[in-house]
This record gives C-alpha cells, sequence and structure tokens, in this order.
C-alpha cells in the first residue's frame, strides 16, 4: 500500500461499536494520518444531521459522503452536491410506513425527520423486539434522538430534499417484502445492518460518489483506501484494490475482500492506517 493519497472510511460497525462508541486510538491515527499529508474522508449511510452528531462527538472535523452516496458535506457543514429521491417514492414510503407501523428515518438535506412521538418509537421497537427474538435493551432507540428529529410532520418531509428513506428496526421478511415492492422502481436498495432497509436513488453508492470526489483531486483509484463492514460498503470495497473490511464484517463480506483488519473494537480503523504509514 504505497502512494496512498485518500483514505476513507465507514462509521458504523467500522470506524465506532456498541452505542456509537468511537476509540481514542482511532481519532489519533486519523490525526497522524492528516499530519503525513493523506486525505481523510468519512463515507457512510448516514444524513447530514447524523454525520454533524459523529463528528462533534469524536471531535473530528471532515469532509464526508453521506446518504450511501447521496450527500458531500464538507468540513464547514455545507452541503456541495446531492441525489434526491422522487416525491411519489416518499410518498409510497410514507404509506406503507403507516400501515405496517414502522419507524422510517427520512434523510434530508435540511434535517432527518421521523414523524413519531417517542413513545410510538419505543412501542414500534417493542414490537420488532417480539417480532425477531432481539434484546429489548442491546438496542434501545434512544439514539434515534440523537440523530433525528422526532415527530415531524408528513408535510416537513415533503418539504425537505430526501436523498435516502431508511426503514428501522425491521426483520429479514420485511426486508424480502421491501426487495419486492420496489424493484420496479428506478432505485438502490440495500441495507448497512440487519435491521434496517435503505431506499436511495438509482444515480447514488458509495462506490459512484467516492470515485467522482477522487477525480475532483486527481486521485488515482490504486492511490485510495476504503474501509468498511457491511452491504451498503460491498460496491466501494468492490471498487477499489486497496481495500479493507474490519473482523466483525460477515463472512460473506470477507470472503469478498483480501484485506482483513481486527475489528471495530479492537481499533481495526487504526491498525489499517498504521500498516499505510509504515509502507511509505
Amino acid at each position: 500500500m504505497k502512494n496512498i493519497k485518500l483514505f476513507a472510511s465507514d462509521i458504523d460497525g467500522t470506524f465506532t461499536y456498541f452505542n456509537n462508541y468511537t476509540s481514542k486510538k482511532n481519532i489519533e491515527a486519523v490525526k497522524k494520518l492528516e499530519e503525513a499529508g493523506i486525505h481523510f474522508l468519512l463515507c457512510s449511510g448516514r444524513g447530514s444531521k447524523g454525520l454533524h452528531w459523529f463528528m462533534n462527538d469524536a471531535g473530528l472535523k471532515a469532509n464526508c459522503i453521506g446518504s450511501n452516496g447521496n450527500l458531500i458535506m464538507n468540513k464547514e457543514g455545507e452541503i456541495i452536491f446531492k441525489n434526491i429521491i422522487p416525491t411519489d417514492v416518499v410518498k409510497k414510503v410514507m404509506k406503507m410506513a403507516e400501515e405496517m407501523e414502522l419507524i422510517v428515518a427520512y434523510h434530508g438535506i435540511k434535517d432527518v425527520h421521523v414523524t413519531l412521538n417517542f413513545e410510538d418509537i419505543k412501542k414500534r421497537h417493542h414490537d420488532y423486539c417480539l417480532r425477531s427474538g432481539e434484546d429489548l435493551l442491546k438496542d434501545e432507540p434512544s439514539w434515534i434522538k440523537e440523530v433525528a428529529n422526532i415527530e415531524k410532520t408528513d408535510e416537513d418531509v415533503l418539504n425537505d430534499e430526501i436523498c435516502e428513506c431508511e426503514f428501522i428496526y425491521v426483520t429479514d421478511e420485511q426486508i424480502e417484502y421491501f426487495n419486492e415492492c420496489f424493484k420496479d422502481e428506478r432505485l438502490k436498495l440495500t441495507s448497512s445492518g440487519h435491521n434496517n432497509f435503505e431506499i436511495l436513488p438509482i444515480e447514488g453508492g458509495k462506490d459512484v460518489t467516492l470515485l467522482k470526489y477522487c477525480e475532483s483531486l486527481n486521485i488515482d483509484r490504486s492511490e485510495v483506501v476504503f474501509v468498511g463492514d457491511n452491504k451498503n460498503d460491498l460496491d466501494a470495497l468492490l471498487a477499489f484494490e486497496n481495500s479493507w473490511v474490519v473482523g466483525n464484517a460477515s463472512d460473506e463480506i470477507k470472503k469478498l475482500v483480501k484485506n482483513v483488519a481486527p475489528r471495530n473494537d479492537e481499533d481495526g480503523v487504526a491498525y489499517i492506517i498504521e500498516e499505510i504509514l509504515k509502507n511509505r
């Protein structure tokens, strides 16, 4: 891994682990990376508010690709690129969420919207745990209040520009149903975890937007390291020859990527950065 000019990392499940915790070792490694003149970029499924929240919490300031490749936000928090989901698709999602009593986060340019109060969110989370057998306390939904504005109206959502609709706390059977419902739409369908389902504009994707970002900096894909852990990272992992997965990625993902780092809770990102700096 010589001549690396850009290091792009996923956030959830890669840079962070339980309850969004980020180790000091990962953060210190990023500082060393930037001191060495290597560009650092966050590349996440999170929308703009979730990106802001993570960086404030971690004490980082970075350019970001968000909403799985459907927005680019600079260090100052300005959106400099966006792909938007058609309004009719957003309305279809709203109807399904109401009929199926599910939680949806609408990732917009202005905000992340959830059209439920917290009591309803807790109830739907409880129902999900009963259906799926998940531990009720393991993934308690209070984090939603940190990354989204709750009790928003449908009008609030439709007055924003939505670049991702994310169903939260859904079962494998429901994910199969969503894939069937949206298969004929011009959309990208993915997941960044075992209990969510994400609907994105067809033009987006971490791979497509990261390649455009590299072109704008005159950086060749051979000079890029991308690190991820989940299905929504797969296209980008396969697009860059110097890709890595952290050790907590599924066996399915690890089979497709040659470089495997320690787990996210064992400072896998810091390990990869140390390898890059050793080989300069």
